[in-house]
């Protein structure tokens, strides 16, 4: 098993903890949880149960809405998991999530979860440390779009998502994930248009351009720069 959560952990506790969870596949942009569809793939009888889920492959997305738009405020990858703190403190979760690509969940019941972190100390260690990483980098999403330049908040929002999504070749950062500027438009919380024209200002700029519809870094010290502006 290779989930963070589970890495200080020994191989009889992971044992244990495989044998609660239960697999799930969604397709490409398929809704994996809203409001309006509960659990709209685990079929109980029980309908307001809450679940922690945890990415096996691939990306998803969370967003959360109003009654004008949606905001992406997170993308997340391989071991990542979501409804932690609703598992915890009981409430239902608000926000919507859905598989950018083909994607493997496994999910694992709240009450199990809670029995868990109670037997486990390492567990709850683990935790801690994966939600203070998650705590900080919203922070900075928050101080980039009370303070930060579009073109800023656009750079520094493509240098977070290279931070946890890149590989590197031949000098270039490449996003293993293919965005559209739909999406990269909700995370940063703007219009597709206003993404689509900054973009292809930093492609006038050679410092980044479009492979096979993902987005390559030419220049990563130049996108740096203009993402502190």
């Amino acid at each position: 098993m290779e989930y963070s959560l589970f890495e200080w952990l020994s191989e009889e506790e992971i044992k244990i903890i495989e044998k609660e969870l239960i697999d799930l596949e969604y397709k490409k942009k398929e809704t994996i949880y809203t409001k309006s569809v509960w659990w709209n793939k685990i079929f109980y009888e029980e309908s307001s149960r809450v679940w922690v889920y945890f990415v096996e492959s691939w990306i998803v997305k969370i967003s959360v809405k109003n009654e004008m738009k949606n905001y992406t405020i997170a993308f997340l990858k391989w071991w990542d998991f979501f409804w932690e703190m609703s598992s915890i403190l009981w409430f239902e979760p608000t926000a919507d999530i859905h598989a950018l690509e083909d994607v493997k969940i496994k999910f694992l019941d709240s009450d199990k979860f809670n029995e868990l972190l109670n037997k486990m100390p390492k567990l709850w260690i683990a935790l801690s440390k994966y939600l203070a990483k998650r705590t900080q980098f919203l922070s900075g999403v928050i101080f980039d779009h009370v303070f930060k330049t579009l073109e800023a908040r656009v750079a520094s929002n493509l240098l977070s998502m290279i931070d946890e999504f890149w590989e590197e070749k031949d000098w270039k950062f490449y996003l293993k994930i293919k965005v559209t500027h739909q999406d990269l438009a909700d995370f940063i919380w703007t219009n597709r248009e206003t993404v689509t024209k900054t973009l292809n200002i930093f492609k006038k700029n050679w410092i980044l351009d479009f492979i096979d519809r993902r987005i390559v870094v030419l220049d990563f010290d130049k996108l740096k720069e203009i993402s502190v502006d």
